[in-house]
């Protein structure tokens, strides 16, 4: 083999385990280096061409090419790649940074950047569970897919590809809403404003109480219409039964 290198170097085995001298060398060929004094029996066996320099197992540079390959191996604290605008670095203290024009991580983890990412593999970000299409929580109570049906959805709350909103509770402009019923007062009971959709007896009542309200109601086309009670008592009706004050009246009389 020929080599050129340190005069005391006695190869990268016996560099690296600190108990052979440091140093340096370019070679080409086939040889085996054999280490000496301390470090006897520590030998490395060398093949194509390459370069190494070595100051012991966390600080060397070693670049080499065969027939059964190339690499490059390098261990070092500390290293800088690239200029001032776009550069990798590490700092020494486990941690790394890199910069480029819509690029940055900064040795804490931050991130800055533009641009787009693309991901059809899958994964997870900070529990969450990505996906070719879809984006959803760890237990699935909030799913983001593009396929749809929803674009949105939970177990109570869904967002259609259309547009469309459907929500078993919630609050909007004051109103809240439950699975049957938009209200104002701290439940769906009086007092306030409520809006029933149940299938029996829709109504829309405005009142005080259970006993104090007005309320419009269908529940067949035989019991319909609008009541107002005080007290518990019925101030009047209109619809199917038709009632002022006690009095009773239709289209005669």
């Amino acid at each position: 083999m020929a080599n050129i290198r340190t005069l005391d170097y006695q190869g990268f085995r016996a560099a690296s385990s600190s108990l052979g001298k440091s140093g340096w060398m370019f070679w080409s060929g086939s040889r085996t280096m054999t280490g000496s004094g301390a470090s006897s029996g520590i030998n490395t066996t060398y093949d194509g061409i390459g370069l190494e320099a070595v100051l012991h197992s966390e600080s060397y540079f070693r670049y080499s090419a065969s027939a059964a390959g190339s690499g490059l191996d390098i261990r070092t604290d500390t290293f800088f790649l690239g200029s001032k605008e776009s550069f990798i670095s590490g700092s020494g203290d486990g941690t790394i940074a890199i910069s480029s024009s819509n690029f940055h991580l900064t040795k804490t983890g931050n991130v800055t950047m533009e641009g787009t990412i693309t991901a059809t593999a899958g994964g997870t970000i900070g529990g969450w569970e990505l996906g070719s299409t879809f984006i959803s929580s760890s237990d699935d109570t909030v799913l983001l897919d593009s396929d749809g049906p929803y674009y949105i959805s939970s177990s109570g709350f869904q967002v259609g590809n259309a547009g469309t909103i459907t929500a078993s509770a919630g609050k909007i402009g004051g109103f809240k809403i439950n699975d049957n019923a938009i209200f104002t007062g701290t439940t769906k009971n009086l007092p306030g404003l409520r809006l029933t959709s149940s299938a029996n007896i829709p109504d829309l009542s405005v009142g005080h109480d259970a006993l104090n309200y007005v309320k419009m109601y269908y529940s067949s086309n035989t019991s319909f219409g609008m009541l107002a009670l005080k007290a518990a008592q019925a101030v009047f009706y209109l619809g199917s039964t038709n009632q002022i004050a006690g009095w009773n009246f239709d289209n005669e009389n």
